[in-house]
């Protein structure tokens, strides 16, 4: 038995569902797992419910602009207590003092990386950097991330160290359910609601779209909502677009099967969990044609890549006109889960990099 910490960050996001897979899975009951939600949002009480299990402690560090320093001594605090064997880290900035404790601890330090390249500033291909260096594994959710992480830093680039394991999806749970089909859509999308996402685009182009008694239904919360909600007043869309906040657990997988099209409007992305749980739920999936999605929606084939506004226009019309499109591109979105995005596949690849 292995004892384990996974820290990550608390609010809404992949990370949440990703660890969550992973602790509550059969393979990893052998283990103990100490969980440290670590940042600026704090997790729900959904969130919290959703880890209670045996062998999970669950620990949550607020850190606040200016007081990192007190973060730190927290966590390592928290660290000294416990003693993990193996840590899993999720947010890759944390990367210089996890290198220095899991080496003064002779601790198995595995960095997982979850920011976008394009989205990466100085600061995060540092984090990067220094991953490479210190981590004993860091694991890439796909290929395409892998090189262009070899691309950027070739010099400190070690193979050795590279593991890709991709997201998943536990399919026992997000399932495909029988809607009725109408030229009338719900639309949703689930996202912490912030900068790098695009929901503003989203918006119009469903206002746009003029689709009779349809509804974009938003799932996610972040400093972006007040501006975004003022927009939908401001373009009368206030009975047509829902905000209903940070979901999880059951409420996250009836969210999905409530729609008849799932929508992604994001600058960019690593693996988006959100995606592969919408594919598991055989939604038909409309995205930003960015890195991230590309590589795991096939235009007209699983879903729709659009480039802009009136690209996302052109895609709700064309669903909202055709039933025999919807059911295709469904259809192969659930294949395409069921094939690549088994969490039973996620979850033995992690457990062989624990110590």
């Amino acid at each position: 038995m292995a004892k384990v910490a996974h820290i990550l960050y608390g609010g809404l996001g992949g990370q949440v569902d990703l660890v969550r897979d992973l602790v509550t899975h059969n393979l990893m009951r052998e283990h103990e797992h100490m969980i440290v939600f670590y940042g600026i949002e704090q997790p729900s009480s959904q969130t919290m419910k959703a880890y209670e299990v045996d062998n999970v402690v669950l620990h949550t560090i607020h850190y606040r602009p200016g007081q990192w320093i007190y973060s730190i001594k927290q966590l390592f605090k928290l660290l000294k207590r416990y003693l993990p064997s193996t840590i899993i880290l999720h947010n890759n900035e944390l990367i210089p003092f996890m290198g220095l404790w899991s080496w003064l601890n002779k601790c198995n330090c595995i960095v997982v990386e979850h920011q976008s390249l394009t989205l990466k500033g100085l600061k995060g291909w540092m984090a990067s950097t220094m991953s490479l260096i210190l981590a004993k594994r860091v694991v890439y959710l796909t290929t395409a991330y892998r090189e262009g992480v070899l691309k950027r830093i070739r010099l400190f680039f070690n193979e050795r160290k590279v593991v890709i394991i991709n997201n998943g999806v536990n399919l026992n749970q997000f399932l495909p359910v029988h809607r009725p089909l109408s030229h009338s859509l719900i639309l949703g999308m689930v996202s912490r609601i912030n900068n790098i996402k695009d929901h503003e685009t989203l918006i119009r182009a469903f206002g746009k779209a003029n689709i009779s008694k349809s509804i974009l239904k938003l799932a996610g919360d972040g400093d972006e909502v007040l501006r975004l909600k003022r927009l939908v007043r401001q373009l009368k869309l206030g009975e047509r677009v829902k905000f209903v906040g940070v979901i999880s657990g059951t409420d996250l997988i009836d969210f999905y099967q409530s729609l008849d099209v799932y929508t992604h409007a994001t600058f960019g992305e690593t693996m988006s969990v959100s995606i592969a749980q919408a594919q598991a739920c055989g939604l038909p999936v409309i995205a930003s044609k960015v890195n991230g999605v590309i590589e795991v929606i096939k235009h007209e084939v699983n879903g729709l890549l659009v480039e802009n506004e009136s690209g996302w226009i052109e895609n709700i019309k064309l669903l909202a006109g055709s039933t025999e499109l919807r059911v295709k591109l469904g259809n192969n979105s659930h294949a395409y889960a069921s094939k690549h995005l088994s969490h039973d596949a996620m979850v033995l690849k992690y457990n062989n990099l624990i110590e």
